[in-house]
């Protein structure tokens, strides 16, 4: 018996676009996700029938993914100097 991981039970709920789930119960989905992956998060971007709150969640999961690559790969550039 294979095992989900619990982070691809959320991302499931976040992703089903057949209605089953609410966009208040997606929205608690993707908070549940510690780090969520940039293309989970440019999916929830691009999709046009998002809803409003998870797209803005979406957006700013987004911006700090984005900002933590940033600071990752400039500590890393200035380790290579010193």
């Amino acid at each position: 018996m294979s095992r989900l991981k619990v982070e691809t039970v959320w991302r499931r709920i976040v992703e089903n676009k057949s209605g089953r789930f609410s966009a208040k119960d997606r929205l608690f989905a993707l908070e549940q996700i510690p780090r969520p992956s940039l293309s989970l998060l440019r999916r929830l971007l691009s999709a046009k029938r998002t809803p409003r709150r998870l797209r803005l969640l979406a957006a700013q999961r987004y911006s700090l993914a984005i900002a933590r690559r940033e600071l990752v790969r400039n500590a890393q550039h200035k380790g290579e100097q010193v």
